[in-house]
């Protein structure tokens, strides 16, 4: 009987051990990201629209995905957002006044 529970544990301490973790995308491809030292990566997890993850081949068996986006060699580049203003320019503007009741 104790055989028996010790390996009924033993069964359910391994397939729990197994479970992957669950994300909403699991994306393959060539994967630069400037915020580590190695930038270069072959998969990203995505989890409610935020990057849980970003890795090798390991993040394949530690992840299961709704979806799974394959870009297979094409290269992945983060976002480019230039978020820079010409102030004195800007600031230049408001002092006039719109008289054609246009946008400007």
């Amino acid at each position: 009987m104790k055989k028996i529970l010790l390996g009924c544990l033993a069964f359910i301490s391994i397939s729990a051990c197994q479970q992957k973790e669950k994300v909403d995308q699991l994306v393959i491809g060539n994967i630069y990201s400037f915020h580590q030292e190695d930038f270069q990566a072959s998969a990203m997890a995505i989890k409610d629209g935020k990057i849980v993850a970003v890795g090798g081949q390991e993040l394949q068996q530690k992840y299961s995905a709704k979806e799974t986006l394959d870009f297979g060699s094409k290269n992945i580049y983060p976002p480019f957002h230039d978020a820079h203003a010409h102030y004195t320019g800007y600031a230049l503007t408001l002092n006039n006044v719109n008289l054609l009741n246009r946008s400007v």
